[in-house]
Parts: C-alpha cells; structure tokens; sequence
C-alpha cells in the first residue's frame, strides 16, 4: 500500500476535483472543503506518513515476537531499524517518479511515526512486567504479540 500510494501524484487541484465530483454534495461544501484542504493539508498528509510506517512498524514487531520471543526489546529495534531503512528506501525510490520527489523531512515523519509505535510497545511491555522470556504468562505475551 504505502509503496502504490507513493508512486503516484495527485495534485491538490485533481484531489479537490475529485472529493467535487464524487463526495461532496454541493458547491458550498466544495468551498469549504477547499478551506480546510488549504489550511490542514500538511497535517493530513504528514499524520499519514506517520500512520502508515507505526503501522509497518507494530506488523514488524508482531511478526518478530512471534519469530523471536525471547528477544523482548530487540525485536523492537531491530522492527525501528527495519522500518527506518524501509522509510529511506521508499523516499528515494520517490525521486524516480515524476511530480514527486523524496525528502529527508518525509523520512523523519516516517520514523517519528515507527518510534511512537515502537515505544507504545515497549510501555506495554513495561505496564505487564513481560520481559521478553519464553516462560511469560499468556496474558501479557498476548498483549505484546498484539503490537
């Protein structure tokens, strides 16, 4: 997903007549949909870098404790770091598409995201006293196999 997303443009003038066309119902609530866009649209877009990648990140962690569950805290990290070069790749790959380009800026959203949903986990490790050990009650292996 977060590759074809980013292998695309959409200019904000195509995505205004587009909402137009198939969501919004009258011409006042394409002006104030245009308002909004205008005003928030760098919220919207950066708070969807960073979805995407915490989401990249949490399927990581998931996927290593289920690998690896006796590594704890290393699975989350190694998650960040894989997450973090798959941020890096994705915004360079973007220099290839005409109408994008990638930025160091868009990989910090990218990691900032991943590091939110990194530490969510670590404070769920915390909060149930797992420490990463096979021999963890299955309450609290289920709350962390659920990042």
């Amino acid at each position: 997903m977060i590759v074809a997303s980013s292998s695309t443009v959409i200019f904000a003038h195509e995505f205004i007549q587009m909402m137009a066309r198939y969501v919004l119902p009258t011409d006042g609530s394409v002006t104030a949909f245009q308002v909004f866009w205008g005003s928030c649209w760098f919220a919207v877009v950066k708070g969807w870098h960073m979805t995407e990648f915490a989401a990249v990140c949490l399927v990581l962690v998931a996927v290593l404790n289920r690998l690896f569950p006796g590594l704890g805290q290393k699975n989350v990290a190694i998650a960040l770091l894989l997450t973090t070069l798959f941020a890096i790749n994705d915004e360079y790959r973007q220099t290839f598409v005409p109408g994008r380009g990638g930025t160091w800026a868009d990989v910090c959203f990218d990691v900032f995201g991943a590091s939110l949903a990194g530490l969510s986990c670590l404070r769920g490790r915390a909060r149930t006293g797992v420490k990463g050990t096979p021999e963890s009650d299955s309450a609290g292996a289920a709350a962390i196999e659920s990042c």
